[in-house]
């Protein structure tokens, strides 16, 4: 078992309306609100039971304009705790060195990475860093583990957990599944202990320990010939298909190690995992199944998409060839809007004549449209709109942003 973790504390107006124009002046850039920072912690325990390597920081997506490189920003802490144990509770090891390893995600596929050292003379150290690209990042994975090794290779338990930070917030969190049971020779008992999380929709993160371990030394086990051997299954499914299973085996405790897998395995699978099974099945000498234990089996699902925060609607109202009017409703779901924002990024050649219902900035083709004074604040299930009027065809149609306290809103279902 590891020592306990030490977390860093780380309505439309009328048609006259339409004449009044707004301010034309536009600033030097229209920025697009961002989400809040979003937090991380990590950490893995040192080989002598009383290391406690850990991080927390946080990350930042900075908003673009088309045409920019996409950012995330990340700052944090390192930090080298020793927990206070009981005499003789540490072992008469030195800790391997352990670093800080940010790995950045696009379209699912890794696509940057940064190790940051961890100085146990210098802790607590701050660090800071970007990541940059032309691609949007759509998560971002942080680990502390030991160094690779020399030739660049890794090996299962080089890593604490994993942690994934995601700009809206949304990571599943890590669902436990836990299993105990005595084996029928009366003086072993078999126990699993793991968790399964959503690192997104195509990929599942199982990990956790499955050990065997003398509880009755003082008696003789049962003479019986044991039948063969427990093992844990993880199946992966798609809707009522399995894309993938595996099988973790039962180990004696003296020499258990932590498992760490992905399902499934493959980086390139292309396929939602909507549940996975688990289970503890018994297998013959031949390792053909045998059966499984009814009260280990148990489903688990991703859990629920994170609440819509707000909502918005866009329609063309009217559309004359070169020139249409545009209106966007916002309906606030959560908590009501203190203040809200529409971004506009137009195609080439397009140009917004007026906006009525918000102040408004225009730069290029990016424009801002924000509230009112008069109509900023908005009561959960009530709507607020806006109407602008553009020069040019409808089609292509603008990119529509919307954004409520700061937070995006989604399209309305």
């Amino acid at each position: 078992m590891r020592p306990p973790r030490f977390l860093l504390r780380g309505g439309l107006a009328i048609a006259a309306g339409l004449l009044l124009s707004g301010a034309l002046a536009a600033p030097a850039s229209a920025d697009h609100p961002e989400p809040p920072p979003r937090p991380f912690q990590a950490e893995d325990a040192g080989e002598d039971g009383c290391t406690i390597f850990e991080t927390g920081g946080e990350a930042l997506w900075r908003a673009t304009h088309p045409g920019e490189d996409h950012r995330v920003e990340i700052s944090g802490e390192a930090r080298v705790v020793q927990t206070p144990g009981a005499p003789g509770y540490c072992l008469p090891v030195i800790p391997a060195d352990r670093q800080i390893e940010f790995t950045a995600y696009a379209g699912g596929a890794a696509v940057a990475e940064h190790i940051e050292p961890i100085d146990a003379a210098a802790s607590p150290g701050q660090y800071q860093f970007d990541f940059s690209g032309a691609t949007a990042f759509d998560r971002l994975t942080v680990a502390v583990c030991q160094e690779r090794r020399e030739d660049g290779s890794s090996w299962e338990g080089r890593c604490g957990d994993e942690v994934t930070v995601r700009p809206d917030g949304g990571a599943d969190e890590a669902q436990p599944y836990f299993h105990e049971f005595e084996v029928p020779d009366a003086c072993h008992r078999a126990t699993v202990d793991a968790t399964l999380q959503w690192i997104d929709p195509r990929r599942v993160r199982v990990e956790g320990t499955a050990v065997l371990e003398l509880i009755a030394p003082e008696y003789p086990c049962d003479p019986i010939e044991p039948a063969g051997e427990y093992r844990v299954l993880f199946t992966a499914n798609h809707h009522d298909s399995v894309v993938e299973e595996t099988e973790v085996s039962y180990e004696p405790v003296e020499t258990a190690e932590e498992f760490s897998r992905l399902l499934p395995s493959d980086p390139d699978a292309d396929i939602d995992v909507h549940y996975v099974v688990a289970k503890v099945c018994a297998f013959d000498h031949e390792g053909a199944m045998t059966g499984c234990l009814e009260d280990s089996i148990r489903t688990i699902e991703p859990q629920a998409e994170q609440e819509r925060y707000c909502e918005y609607t866009f329609a063309v109202t009217a559309d004359w060839g070169n020139g249409y009017m545009g209106s966007v409703a916002i309906t606030p779901l959560v908590e009501p809007l203190h203040h809200w924002t529409v971004v506009i990024t137009l195609p080439d050649g397009r140009v917004i004549q007026s906006v009525w219902n918000a102040e408004w900035t225009q730069n290029g083709s990016v424009a801002e449209l924000t509230n009112t004074s008069w109509n900023g604040p908005v009561p959960v299930g009530g709507t607020v709109e806006v109407g602008f009027i553009v020069s040019g065809s409808s089609d292509p149609a603008p990119l529509i942003e919307v954004y409520g306290n700061g937070r995006a809103c989604e399209p309305a279902l």
